[in-house]
């Protein structure tokens, strides 16, 4: 039997280890409490509170990665996390104001074309800019990148007057045309977040962030003409001019180019990671103006883009002391007179059917007899009235 001080110590070392329970069940308890929400610290939705994804693909997790530097020409006000080399700043002006470019790649898939062009051909797009041609506008833009991104931007050009362009292929097949209207668009930078770490493991990865291509696309209206595409932080959407853009190519590897302007009924890819190069051959040429035109009296063989300076051949002579002298002539053709003065009045006594030039020496004829010792004499006459 227990005393009655013995059982309540009893029951009080049982209410005690009853209390402990409890309280190591609540701590339990609470510690497994589930929170979803987005657990990725660079998350803008991230929920520091969060301890479980609500699904295990994403997480739900929104970013705003981007530029945060508000110098650079891609600033993005939204953004709340800056990944490295996602800023692109304008760069001092080559001082070139036209360019002649000249773009050859590999026809490597040919959709329908006509006679003359074939898989296999060299194609080679051609076309002259001008820097005070062309004008930085805003146009409202799709973005087809549904991942995640940072640092892309978009610039587009619209030309005072349209610009013409040349495709030719080695094949024979060539045709021309204009254009209006050029966007540059910089790819920036991608990457992928999966929840699959901290699902498993209980960790995220730091995002890896690779470098998207770069394109120019050529535009008559709201035709696409002409593609390029360039490899690798080619970062010209801020250029200061459109000669900038164009002169740059030629410092980027340009592994795809297409041919849009017929693709309704035919059209051309150009993938230039089938070829030796694995790129397309770009030529940038500073312009020289002058005379193209071989049939003209100026033409200008080291030219490469026409001024509308072109002038014909005239045929003439060229000495200005010479009776026939030409004040248009350009060119001497030998047929210069020398100036032959007399009189040129043909019913004038002294008529000289030589002379080219008047000079006022002619007399009238005068008929009579002019044998001085005849009784009718005239000092006067000089033509006799018969023979």
């Amino acid at each position: 039997m227990f005393s009655n001080s013995q059982t309540k110590i009893k029951f009080n070392i049982m209410r005690f280890i009853y209390l402990l329970f409890l309280l190591s069940y609540s701590i339990i308890s609470h510690s497994q409490t589930i929170i979803t929400g987005c657990t990725n610290p660079v998350a803008s939705n991230y929920n520091p509170e969060a301890n479980t994804c609500d699904n295990d693909y994403d997480c739900d997790c929104e970013y705003a990665f981007g530029c945060m530097d508000e110098s650079a020409c891609n600033y993005d006000a939204n953004a709340t996390s800056q990944p490295s080399n996602a800023c692109i700043y304008s760069s001092p002006s080559s001082g070139t104001s036209c360019v002649n470019l000249s773009v050859s790649s590999t026809v490597t898939a040919n959709f329908s074309g006509p006679s003359g062009v074939a898989q296999g051909n060299t194609v080679t797009f051609n076309a002259i800019f001008e820097a005070d041609n062309w004008t930085p506008i805003d146009e409202y833009d799709y973005d087809y990148n549904y991942g995640i991104t940072a640092g892309s931007n978009t610039q587009w050009w619209q030309a005072n007057e349209p610009v013409s362009y040349t495709i030719t292929y080695s094949g024979g097949y060539s045709e021309t045309g204009q254009i209006n209207k050029i966007k540059v668009i910089d790819g920036g930078l991608s990457t992928y977040m999966s929840a699959y770490e901290f699902v498993n493991y209980g960790v995220w990865d730091n995002p890896y962030w690779y470098t998207e291509n770069d394109y120019i696309e050529f535009y008559d209206s709201n035709n696409e003409i002409y593609e390029m595409e360039l490899e690798d932080n080619f970062n010209m959407s801020c250029a200061e001019n459109i000669v900038d853009v164009v002169n740059e190519v030629s410092n980027s590897a340009v592994p795809l180019t297409m041919y849009w302007a017929n693709w309704g009924t035919w059209g051309t890819y150009h993938y230039d990671y089938t070829t030796s190069a694995n790129q397309a051959s770009v030529s940038n040429v500073e312009c020289i103006y002058g005379c193209m035109d071989a049939s003209a009296f100026n033409y200008n063989s080291e030219a490469n883009t026409d001024d509308g300076s072109c002038i014909p051949f005239i045929y003439g002579c060229m000495d200005a002391s010479a009776f026939n002298y030409n004040s248009e002539a350009n060119t001497n053709d030998d047929s210069c007179i020398p100036f032959i003065y007399g009189c040129m009045d043909a019913s004038a006594f002294n008529y000289n059917s030589e002379a080219n030039t008047d000079d006022g020496s002619c007399i009238d004829i005068i008929i009579g007899c002019t044998n001085p010792v005849a009784s009718n004499y005239n000092p006067e006459a000089n033509t006799c009235d018969n023979d």
